[in-house]
């Protein structure tokens, strides 16, 4: 199941892991960033959300932002230098947990995003917060679930939550098109087989089918070793007629997987751009 292919496709990331990989994986040693408060949405240890929740709220939405990981590795509490980023623009942020691989799959991470959005529900109502609107985002592998957030809506189905509740997403070396995907043990245990319906159901590529009208942001490198830019700009390029709003693909030239997420820990080019897209579509200040 581990083509020669992927193997060579991954080899290309490591030349960039000197730089970025211990990084990518050290926001909560790095930053100091810690949970606001910590949400618990059913009996496993993984079943939890971190909520952040900066001094000076400016901001009129809140974002539920995805760690990535491959479905089997990372916290919110390491991957905390997001929420730090967002929260000095005046987000309120919610990263959430979820069970992992290789002991779960699709389909009980499928119920933790639901369980999530019940508890986010919850939270808000207590909080008076329920008219604020939901920016999605995700990194690697939780952009995948963001994207599932935004365009399956059957997942909404008794959450309390409607697609108008969900204003516009953020995707950042995400696997939206499992499809074109490289065949691995990684995303084989996620989304079964290619000819099941759990694969077909676990790529947001599969719901594109209904027009939509929210900004969208999707960061992609061209030289991903793990997540096929081919695949994603096929994504981009079915979703663009679809979305009233508008999408913006921000392409890395010869960036890596992890350059795509490199924002969290590096001023540069792709945190302008994400700052820019926030500023351009929802901010109401520019502190």
């Amino acid at each position: 199941m581990l083509s020669l292919k992927l193997i060579k496709e991954v080899l290309k990331e490591v030349k960039y892991f000197p730089h970025h990989a211990y990084k990518v994986t050290s926001g909560r040693i790095k930053t100091g960033v810690y949970p606001h408060k910590k949400f618990t949405f059913g009996p496993h240890k993984k079943q939890y959300l971190c909520w952040f929740e900066p001094q000076k709220i400016t901001q009129d939405q809140i974002i539920i932002f995805y760690h990535g990981g491959g479905w089997t590795f990372g916290t919110p509490e390491v991957f905390s230098d997001r929420a730090k980023l967002f929260g000095a623009l005046g987000y309120p942020v919610i990263m959430p947990s979820h069970r992992k691989l290789p002991l779960y799959s699709y389909q009980e991470i499928r119920e933790d995003l639901i369980l999530t959005l019940k508890k986010v529900y919850e939270i808000l109502k207590t909080k008076g917060w329920l008219h604020k609107k939901i920016i999605l985002g995700g990194m690697s592998s939780g952009g995948n679930l963001a994207g599932l957030l935004l365009l399956d809506h059957s997942l909404l189905a008794d959450t309390g939550f409607s697609q108008s509740h969900f204003v516009g997403a953020l995707l950042c070396g995400a696997p939206v098109n499992l499809e074109g995907m490289t065949d691995s043990f990684v995303l084989a245990n996620y989304a079964g087989k290619r000819t099941e319906k759990s694969f077909k159901e676990a790529s947001p590529m599969h719901h594109l089918s209904k027009e939509l009208d929210k900004p969208i942001l999707v960061v992609h490198g061209t030289q991903d070793g793990l997540v096929n830019y081919q695949g994603t700009a096929d994504f981009v390029e079915k979703l663009t007629p679809l979305n009233m709003a508008t999408t913006d693909f921000y392409t890395i030239p010869n960036g890596s997987h992890l350059k795509a997420v490199s924002w969290a820990y590096e001023d540069n080019e792709v945190r302008n751009k994400i700052i820019s897209w926030l500023t351009n579509n929802f901010m109401v200040t520019k502190e």
